[in-house]
């Protein structure tokens, strides 16, 4: 029987509750355990800069999150057999993807699906931790390169973890004005790439997207391993938040009511002077 725990946020930084949950999918109340330590975890959400520059703005609301534990020895011995692989393809493999890139977008779709498919049933037999996101709302537009937005911060087990899952249950992209198809197609984006949350310190780990065009116009949202891992650590970001958001569209708005008044003020000067 496989223990699951559920971390509801109340907010994208509110403070978690825990319930454990049986592989039946009956819940229990959590282990009050004094023995099992604690850390902060905190997630963040970063764009790596692909196409989202077609966008005015590109909205993702994160419905839930699943943080799976995970073996550093299991990890290590994956990076051996990914450096293996590496060194003896690495510079093929790089001449076909640039290759045959589009013909993947197009036809490899439906591939993904169904592998990411089966890995969601090998997913159902593992323990793991869900984080309920309440909705947070994300523009990717505003979190490109090194800023990033948080969208939970709780309370987790401390120890060694895989890999982390995100499932979105809206997404509205605009472009020129007009709303655009943008999809997640295996309907989740994950990263898998290991890290620790120590007892009684705050982890924070950065969840990088992108968004890439389809040849049919559409868009396609997918995760981005190189830059996702532990701030600090693996990766360097600055974190922002809603506000800073506001503060800098109002910015702007200054900015252009100056240029204006700056050029009647000009015209005025210039009608003097002609009189």
């Amino acid at each position: 029987m496989h223990r699951r725990s559920v971390l509801a946020a109340g907010g994208a930084a509110g403070a978690a509750l825990i319930a454990g949950c049986t592989g039946g999918g009956e819940t229990e109340p959590a282990t009050d355990d004094k023995n099992v330590e604690s850390g902060m975890f905190r997630l963040l959400v970063t764009d790596l800069p692909a196409d989202i520059g077609d966008f005015d703005s590109l909205e993702v609301t994160l419905d839930e999150a699943r943080v799976f534990p995970g073996e550093e020895e299991e990890e290590e011995e994956d990076d051996e057999e990914d450096d293996e692989d590496g060194e003896n393809g690495g510079e093929e493999t790089a001449e076909t993807d640039d290759e045959n890139s589009d013909e993947d977008v197009e036809n490899g779709e439906e591939d993904e699906e169904e592998a990411d498919d089966e890995e969601s049933e090998e997913d159902d037999d593992q323990d793991f931790f869900y984080i309920d996101l309440d909705s947070a709302t994300v523009d990717l537009t505003q979190v490109v390169g090194d800023k990033a937005m948080a969208v939970f911060e709780g309370e987790l087990d401390a120890g060694k973890y895989s890999k982390v899952e995100l499932y979105a249950e809206d997404i509205v992209g605009m472009v020129d004005g007009e709303e655009v198809d943008v999809k997640i197609p295996s309907g989740k984006l994950q990263i898998v790439h290991g890290f620790e949350v120590r007892a009684e310190e705050t982890t924070t780990f950065v969840f990088d997207i992108h968004v890439v065009r389809k040849g049919n116009g559409g868009y396609n949202l997918r995760p981005v391993i190189s830059g996702s891992g532990v701030n600090g650590e693996d990766v360097d970001v600055e974190e922002v938040d809603d506000e800073d958001e506001e503060d800098d569209e109002a910015d702007e708005g200054d900015g252009d009511n100056q240029d204006t008044e700056s050029g009647s003020d000009g015209a005025d000067e210039d009608s003097s002077s002609d009189s």
